[in-house]
Formats: C-alpha cells, sequence, structure tokens
C-alpha cells in the first residue's frame, strides 16, 4: 500500500515539477516576447546586449551573467511579480530564480554565433527609421513624426534600429513656430557684420541642417573666421540659445548642442563626446596655433569633419583600451569659430563653408545691428522658442530634402561645383523652412544662384599673408578703465579720435606692441624687429622672425604695394634707415561713417 502511496506521491511531484517547468518556460517566453533584454550578438569575449528598461547598452562575460547583472538590466525582482501576480511572497524568489536560469540560457542561445553589428544603434538627435519615417531621439523619449505632423511617442527599438538613451533633450511642442518667427530668426543671424551680405541666410540654413543632421545625405560644415570684437562670442552665445541651452552671461550650458573649444582637444575626445548623437557641434577657438601638438590635433579634427560631412550608416571603428573596438557614428553638422583658418587643401575648401565677419564697421551701422539683433533676441530665449523650432523642423523634413534636390540641381544647371551645390542646396533649403512652407518657386532658385555666386567669389583659400594680418589687427590688450581692445580698434582711435588723452594712450599701446599710426601715409606702420610684435605672434605659424617676409610678401623696395594692398616704406628707427611693412587704412580701419 504504501509502495502505490509513494508512487501516486512520486507521480505527482513529477508533474508538479513539470509544471513549474513549464511555467518557468512560459515566463521565459512572454519576456523573449516583450523582449525586456534583447541579444544583440557576440563582441569578442563580450555578449552584447540592449536593455529595454534602461534603454542602455549593456556587455556582459560569460561568467558575469549573474542575478546581479540580470536584476538591474531587466529588473527581473518586479517582472517576476508581474508574471506571476498570484505567488506569494516567500514564493517570488523561487520564482525568480527559475525565470533568471531561464533567462540566462535564453540570452546565451541567442547571442552564440552571432556577431555584434554596432551600426544598428543610434544616439540622440534625428533620425529616418527604416521604413523611411522620421524619428527623433530626445534621449529620454523617441517621438515619431505622424503624416498629419503629429509627434507620437513610441518605443527605442524600431525595426534594425536601436535608439540609445542619453542625456534629456527638448522635447517637440504641440504647435510649431509661425513663418513670421522664423523670418525673424533669419534676421537674427543676418544682423551681424559679415563681409558675405547672404551669410546670416547661411547660417540660420546650418541651424535647420545641423538640428536634422541624422536625415541628410550630406551635412555643410560651416567655419566663422572672426577676428577681436566683430561680435564672435555673441553668435557663437546666441546660436546655443537658440538650440535650447541656458545663461544669462558669457556661458551658455546645455541645450542641443554639444559644445567643444580650443586646439588642445583631440580628436578622440571629440569622438567620445559625440559617440553616435546626430547632435550640432559648435567648436569656439579652432585655432592651429601654439605649438605642434595644436597643429597635430586640428589636422585630426579636419579629418573627422571630412568624414562627418558624407558618413553614412556604417559608423567608424576605434581599438579600445578593454580590446573592444569603439563605434562612432559621424552624422554632426559642425560650426567651427577662430580668427583664420587653415583650409589649405582643395577638399576642405569644397567641403567647408567659411564666412568672415568684418571689423571695418562704423559706430552707427554698429548700433543699428545692435538694435535689429536685441529685436529679436528676446523672441530666441527659453526651451518653449527651441521646442516650437523643432516642431516646424520636424514636420518639414520630407519638403525640405526636396527642396534641397531641386536647389541642388538648378546649381549644377548652372555649372556649379557639385559639392558646393549640394552644401549650398541643403543650407538654403534649411532657411527655406524656417520662412515659407512647401516648395521653393522660380524666385528662390534666382535667389539660390545668386547666393551661390556671391559664396564662388568668397571661397578662396587664404594667404598665409592674409591669416597673418588678420592674427595682427585681431589681438586684442587690456585697455584703460576695464576690458580689452584689439589693434584694429587701437588704429581706429588713433587715427580718428578727437579725445587727445584717449589718442595717446591708443598710440602708446601700438608702439608697446612696434607698431605706429602714420597719418602722414594713412596706414599702420610694422616694426617687424620689436620685441613686442615677436610675442604678439608667439605659438603661431610666424613665430620666429617670418612676420616681415609674410606681411610683405611679393614687396620690393619701391613703395609699390603687393596683391594684399601693403608695401614697404623706408623709415628710420633708432636713427637707422629700415624698409617696414606699410599697412593700408583700407584693411585697417572700417569705412568712415
Amino acid at each position: 500500500m504504501s509502495n502505490g502511496n509513494d508512487a501516486r506521491k512520486a507521480m505527482r511531484e513529477e508533474a508538479a515539477a513539470r509544471d513549474e517547468d513549464n511555467a518557468a518556460a512560459a515566463q521565459a517566453d512572454a519576456m523573449k516576447g516583450k523582449l525586456i533584454i534583447i541579444p544583440l550578438g557576440e563582441d569578442g569575449a563580450w555578449n552584447v546586449y540592449w536593455s529595454r528598461p534602461h534603454r542602455s547598452l549593456y556587455r556582459l562575460k560569460m561568467n558575469e551573467h549573474t542575478g546581479a547583472h540580470l536584476r538591474r538590466m531587466a529588473k527581473l525582482a518586479d517582472y517576476a511579480r508581474w508574471l506571476a501576480p498570484d505567488l506569494p511572497p516567500d514564493a517570488v524568489a523561487e520564482a525568480e530564480r527559475r525565470i533568471m536560469k531561464q533567462a540566462k540560457d535564453w540570452m546565451l542561445d541567442e547571442t552564440g554565433g552571432r556577431k555584434f553589428n554596432p551600426d544598428m544603434l543610434r544616439g540622440r538627435g534625428v533620425w529616418r527609421d527604416a521604413d523611411g519615417g522620421i524619428v527623433y531621439n530626445a534621449g529620454d523619449a523617441c517621438f515619431l513624426v505622424l503624416p498629419d505632423g503629429r509627434m507620437e511617442q513610441v518605443d527605442g527599438v524600431r525595426g534594425r534600429y536601436i535608439y540609445d538613451a542619453g542625456a534629456p533633450l527638448i522635447h517637440p511642442a504641440d504647435d510649431a513656430l509661425t513663418d513670421e518667427e522664423g523670418a525673424r530668426l533669419v534676421d537674427f543671424f543676418t544682423a551681424r557684420p559679415w563681409v558675405l551680405p547672404c551669410a546670416g541666410e547661411l547660417v540660420a540654413g546650418w541651424l535647420v541642417c545641423a538640428v536634422l543632421a541624422g536625415v541628410l545625405p550630406y551635412r555643410p560644415q560651416v567655419w566663422v573666421n572672426a577676428p577681436a570684437f566683430t561680435g564672435k562670442s555673441a553668435l557663437k552665445r546666441d546660436m546655443l540659445r537658440a538650440l535650447g541651452g541656458k545663461g544669462d552671461g558669457e556661458e551658455v550650458a546645455g541645450g542641443h548642442a554639444v559644445q567643444l573649444e580650443g586646439g588642445d582637444t583631440t580628436p578622440n575626445a571629440v569622438h567620445q563626446k559625440i559617440r553616435h548623437d546626430a547632435l550640432p557641434v559648435v567648436f569656439d577657438e579652432a585655432e592651429s596655433n601654439g605649438g605642434e601638438r595644436r597643429a597635430r590635433n586640428m589636422e585630426g579634427l579636419l579629418a573627422l569633419v571630412r568624414s562627418a560631412a558624407t558618413s553614412g550608416d556604417v559608423g567608424l571603428s576605434k581599438g579600445g583600451a578593454d580590446g573592444t573596438a569603439k563605434n562612432y557614428l559621424l552624422r554632426c553638422c559642425f560650426l567651427l569659430f577662430s580668427i583664420a583658418n587653415n583650409l589649405d587643401r582643395a577638399a576642405d575648401t569644397s567641403r567647408f563653408l567659411v564666412l568672415r565677419l568684418s571689423p571695418l564697421m562704423d559706430d552707427a551701422a554698429r548700433e543699428a545691428m545692435w538694435q535689429r539683433q536685441e529685436a529679436a533676441r528676446a523672441m530666441t530665449q527659453g526651451q518653449d522658442f527651441t521646442a516650437r523650432l523643432f516642431t516646424r523642423l520636424l514636420r518639414a523634413v520630407p519638403v525640405m530634402l526636396d527642396n534641397a534636390r531641386t536647389i541642388r540641381k538648378h546649381l549644377m544647371d548652372a555649372k556649379y561645383n557639385a559639392r558646393r551645390a549640394e552644401m549650398l542646396g541643403e543650407l538654403l533649403a534649411g532657411a527655406h523652412a524656417l520662412t515659407k512652407g512647401g516648395a521653393v518657386d522660380d524666385a528662390y532658385l534666382e535667389h539660390a544662384a545668386e547666393v551661390a555666386q556671391a559664396v564662388e567669389e568668397t571661397q578662396v583659400p587664404e594667404s598665409d599673408t592674409q591669416r597673418c594680418l588678420d592674427t595682427l589687427l585681431g589681438y586684442s590688450m587690456p585697455w584703460t578703465g576695464g576690458g580689452k581692445i584689439s589693434v584694429a580698434q587701437l588704429c581706429e582711435v588713433a587715427a580718428r579720435e578727437t579725445d587727445t588723452e584717449r589718442k595717446q594712450n591708443a598710440c602708446r599701446a601700438l608702439e608697446a606692441l612696434g607698431l605706429r599710426w602714420r597719418g602722414d601715409l594713412d596706414a599702420l606702420q610694422v616694426n617687424t624687429a620689436w620685441r613686442g610684435l615677436r610675442e604678439l605672434y608667439k605659438g603661431t605659424d610666424w613665430e620666429g622672425g617670418r612676420v616681415a617676409s609674410m606681411l610683405a610678401e611679393g614687396c620690393k623696395r619701391d613703395k609699390k604695394p603687393n596683391a594684399l594692398g601693403v608695401w614697404l616704406q623706408s623709415c628710420k628707427v633708432s636713427g637707422r634707415p629700415v624698409w617696414l611693412p606699410m599697412i593700408p587704412a583700407a584693411l585697417v580701419l572700417p569705412a568712415d561713417g
């Protein structure tokens, strides 16, 4: 009898164990169906997973598939209670162990023999989905642009792409920026002392392209060259604020842009900061002056920007210290600021749009420009403006891309360089998206041709002589009453100031640098042997006495100007006759207004 009871008891226990196994398998299947953890494949000795609750990538070695890791990745205890809500509390731990074992086996089975493809990962920014839809990854949420223009919050796993989490960005608003507000934003960037009148429109177009960089086939890169006191810092701050940055003073932080600064920034640091985001990159003080290391860093940065302009969905891989390859998907638009640039390769000059701010502006024009900026500046402050701007741009993507192709074809038909036509097509389509809806018309295409012609006339590589002169005129030094003043501004005071004391102070400051304003010649005299001037050029390409030969390149001792307008003049210094470079007033002073 007891044997029969024992047999029946054994059968019941076996059935119960089977039921428990089946229940655990069902729970694991349910977890697999929900894809709480998504196996992505093997990467060397690591198994790579995506955690849906955390929207983050995890790499585990074989011996790291422990309860602690799985709980952190999948919040497994919570899911055990959800999958088995009727279990008493003391049975949850046992159920969790069963689920973890099933999960571990499933994770290892799914990743085994399959290589991890890092190109499936996408960071923050605007992207085109596998089915052609427009997705905005705001870091803490993903939004899909619906055909009617509404934004629907969606999961971070879409088709073959996974949208990685990151620091939260601004979410789109319910309503969009109006045409009138977009036009004021364009005028806001136009109200600067640009050498090229259409430069403000192109910078506004860059903002649009930089926000939408992930969906663009070609990403325009813009380099702003600006001597001291031409509004470079104000332009940078205004751009950052328009992109959602915060800060009322000199520093603007946060927002939608990646900020970098200085020639000490290495290409690897840029890679690591961008990762696989498709965000605007604003790089200040992009100078190669200051030694061989800085020059090497800037050369590496230019190579990186060249890659960012045209890279597709395949990222750039670099070896990591832990033995794994680090993948960086470079789909960004860069906006660089510096006094001058060192673009001397045809490949660089065709990939960058170089725009210049000019110090040569009279006080009345400067005041009028400042008032135009102030009228628009208040509108661009605050994240509400940026959220409405993003809504407008996200809705405009399909039409903007069509317009970019139309403008590019129009410019190529007019025999403009193909790469320049592509760059201007996207910049002008971006500016058009801010101010108007719908397709570009014939009038705008003619306007695009005029812009292209104006750009073509200014996009010549700066000569070493011009860069040497820009460095001189843009140099700033302390001035009476606090603050700083540039060499160009000192020359204006020395040449035009009616206050005798200010005029004398300016002349003394110039003399400390080996400079002298020559009213009789209407030119700036440069004593290239003066120690103060050598200090000014320390750390630049002209350190060590190359200033004279560079500024006066092509000059002879016959007082005839070179291509830049500089000539050599016989002068007396400490009683000795010497020939010194003379820089004409037209290159130094603003138009007399």
